[in-house]
């Protein structure tokens, strides 16, 4: 009953050492502060942790080392699939393809899935499905990786967002300053975030590839903005839109300093 107890206790701090470092890196002493029932701040303690950061990597988890504060921090771990989690995992592979924005991030959530495959399941894993469904845009969207990323953060937090956008039929780019984003659909294969616009006062779909990215049209937004003068308010945008912004706040102060 003894033996049974201390396996019991063994597991428990492993797991509890597991979910501390999945936090982020983290320091000997903080991880005395969080777990002081099986860690101390001694030789005898330093040696456990030693060991049991063995025991993790021998479980199949991998622990980086920090240097300068020396810290400790788990990447990734093993992961037990069984043969049909395989099949749905090849499926979701054959879904995503080269020219849909989500396609980096998925591959590389699939590669650290698949990485400790046995040989058996690696044979399940190459293989071609009979059924295919691929979301495979119209055009490329790679490109817009980013951008809809930055539309998702923006949703989440319920931000007001501004940007140029080049409409059919027309020749030069139209701004829209006041926006609130609701949700990303994929329709016709394309992707169109659905936004309310206060100049129109409708919900609008704008497709996400004809919104403006380059640094020639952020310097326009930029000077639209700031004709509202102390009402210009960059809410959330790309880093480069808003350091381009914040620099050119910047400039003006520096040109009216002197003088205040």
């Amino acid at each position: 009953m003894h033996e049974e107890a201390d396996v019991y206790a063994v597991v428990r701090r492993l797991l509890g050492l597991r979910d501390w470092l999945r936090i982020g890196p983290q320091d000997f002493l903080a991880l005395v502060a969080h777990m002081p029932v099986d860690y101390s701040n001694d030789q005898s303690g330093k040696r456990q942790f030693r060991r049991d950061l063995r025991n993790l990597e021998a479980l199949g988890y991998t622990i980086k080392r920090h240097e300068r504060p020396l810290r400790w921090s788990l990447n990734t771990g093993a992961h037990v699939l069984s043969d049909e989690d395989v099949q749905v995992l090849v499926h979701i592979r054959e879904a995503f393809t080269d020219n849909h924005p989500l396609a980096p991030l998925i591959a590389g959530f699939l590669e650290r899935l698949t990485g400790q495959l046995s040989e058996q399941q690696q044979v399940l894993w190459q293989r071609r499905p009979a059924l295919r469904a691929p979301l495979n845009p119209a055009i490329d969207y790679s490109d817009c990786t980013d951008l809809i990323r930055m539309l998702e953060r923006t949703i989440s937090q319920r931000r007001q967002i501004a940007f140029l956008y080049r409409a059919r039929g027309r020749s030069e780019p139209m701004l829209h300053e006041r926006l609130d984003p609701y949700e990303i659909e994929y329709t016709d294969r394309h992707f169109y975030l659905i936004a309310f616009s206060y100049r129109y006062g409708s919900i609008l779909p704008f497709r996400i590839d004809r919104i403006v990215q380059d640094v020639a049209q952020e310097f326009r937004i930029v000077r639209t903005l700031l004709g509202y003068g102390e009402h210009a308010l960059l809410l959330d945008g790309p880093p480069s839109l808003m350091e381009r912004m914040q620099h050119a706040v910047n400039l003006m102060y520096d040109n009216y300093k002197a003088d205040i």
